[in-house]
């Protein structure tokens, strides 16, 4: 049988393509594609979420996250407008949209890190962008105009859903998903989770350490620039340490002396 040399190239370019494929879907840094309309398995009580953007401010792209039960039941959201400056709203928390309480990073492409904690008896909404931490809110009725947060918020996230949105306007803004691979107070290396060094601190998912600010300092593993402490508050500290050491040793030594001479 002849095989011409078309024939042989055109079965290389094939097979090359499955090779890009399956080492795409094998990506080792675990970013899989966001797929929209189909509801994904992803516990967010157990490991952050991180989603990928690439949408500047103002090109009022929209990424629109549901969040979802074992049994399919709404159990909040997060919708974010890339409008100028960016917004967003916690579904069954938030009635309208509200600009972000910390400036976001400059740049369209962007990682953002979605964290779902249970405190105690309360419910921690946290979003770090790029390693910055852009919103921190507890729900409560003080934080929430929306009385469904009680109900919705409280239940075990374990399913999540991008929205489909409109295929041309506005465009979808979220590409890729994944497991933020290392937890607050250590980074992402090449070579896995490091943890963060002295003065620095992280929180979940960050790809590098943040730097307390002037004059402060923190304990290696900090986790939030609250753990950066002032560096005379630190000094006062060890002072009154020492000083109440000294005092507790010279009165062992003087009633030791007492118990000898009785």
């Amino acid at each position: 049988m002849y095989i011409s040399r078309w024939m042989i190239l055109a079965f290389f370019l094939a097979q090359l393509a499955v090779t890009i494929v399956s080492a795409d879907e094998d990506d080792p840094s675990g970013w899989v594609e966001a797929r929209h309309n189909i509801l994904l398995d992803f516990d967010l009580e157990k490991s952050p979420l991180q989603i990928k953007t690439d949408s500047a401010d103002g090109s009022k792209h929209q990424m629109d996250l549901a969040l979802f039960d074992d049994d399919e039941n709404d159990a909040g959201g997060l919708f974010i407008d890339f409008s100028s400056p960016p917004s967003y709203k916690l579904y069954s928390c938030m009635e309208s949209m509200a600009e972000f309480p910390s400036t976001l990073p400059a740049g369209a492409n962007k990682v953002w890190t979605i964290t779902l904690a249970t405190e105690e008896d309360k419910r921690r909404f946290v979003i770090n962008c790029n390693n910055k931490e852009v919103l921190n809110v507890v729900l409560s009725d003080t934080t929430c105009s929306n009385s469904k947060w009680k109900t919705d918020w409280t239940k075990r996230v374990t399913l999540i859903y991008f929205e489909p949105g409109a295929e041309i306007d506005p465009p979808r803004a979220a590409d890729f998903y994944r497991e933020a691979p290392c937890l607050a107070g250590n980074y992402e290396t090449e070579s896995g989770c490091q943890q963060c060094g002295e003065n620095t601190y992280s929180g979940n998912g960050a790809s590098s350490c943040s730097s307390c600010p002037d004059g402060k300092t923190s304990t290696a593993g900090s986790t939030s620039e609250a753990d950066c402490e002032e560096v005379e508050k630190q000094k006062y500290s060890g002072a009154v340490f020492n000083s109440l050491s000294g005092i507790i040793m010279t009165f062992t030594s003087l009633l030791t002396l007492l118990i000898c001479h009785c």
